[in-house]
C-alpha cells in the first residue's frame, strides 16, 4: 500500500508513468549503501566527529581473509580506473576540495596507476569513494531518478564495504 502511494506522488511530481517510477524504484542500491553505511560506521568510527581518514591508517594491515581483501582490491582498482576522468572526480568530489590536504592526497592517488598503489592508498581511495556516494545519495542527489544513474557504482560501494568488514578485524 505505503508502496503505490509513493510511486503515484513520485509518477505525479516528475511527470513519469507509473512504470517509470517503478523502474527506478527497483534500484534499491541506494537504500542498501545506506543501510550498510550505519553499520560500518558504527562498528569502525564510532561517535560523533570521528576522524574516518585518520583512522584508515590503523586498519592497514587488518585484512585477515584474503578472498575479502582480493574483492576489496579488485572494485578499489575498477572505481580507480572510473575515476580516472577528471569531470567525474571533481563531480564527486564537491566538499573536499576546501580541505587542500586531504584532497591532495586523493589526488596523488588518482594520478598513480592502479599498480602502483599502496594497500594504505587503496584502503584511502575505496572509502574516500564509498563516503562520497553516502553523502552525495544522503545530502546531494535530490532527485530520486537520479539514483539509477549509478547503479553500478552504487553496488560496487556496497560490495567493498562488505568486502571491508568481512576481512577487517
Amino acid at each position: 500500500m505505503l508502496k503505490e502511494k509513493l510511486q503515484k506522488f513520485l509518477a505525479d511530481h516528475y511527470k513519469l508513468q507509473d512504470y517509470e517510477v517503478k523502474e527506478f524504484l527497483d534500484h534499491i542500491e541506494s537504500f542498501y549503501l545506506l543501510l550498510i553505511w550505519g553499520i560500518f560506521e558504527q562498528k569502525y568510527f564510532p561517535g560523533k566527529n570521528a576522524d574516518i581518514f585518520g583512522s584508515i591508517k590503523k586498519m592497514e594491515n587488518n585484512f585477515t581473509d584474503d578472498c575479502y581483501y582480493n574483492d576489496f582490491n579488485n572494485i578499489v582498482l575498477s572505481l580507480h580506473d572510473t575515476f580516472q576522468d577528471n569531470t567525474r572526480w571533481e563531480k564527486l568530489d564537491n566538499e573536499i576540495l576546501s580541505k587542500k590536504e586531504k584532497f591532495e592526497v586523493f589526488t596523488n592517488i588518482c594520478n598513480k596507476k592502479k599498480e602502483e598503489l599502496s594497500d594504505i592508498e587503496k584502503i584511502r581511495f575505496g572509502l574516500f569513494i564509498v563516503y562520497r556516494y553516502r553523502n552525495n545519495i544522503f545530502h546531494g542527489l535530490k532527485e530520486a531518478n537520479n539514483y539509477k544513474l549509478y547503479t553500478k557504482e552504487i553496488g560496487n560501494c556496497v560490495e567493498l564495504l562488505i568486502a571491508y568488514m568481512k576481512g577487517v578485524k
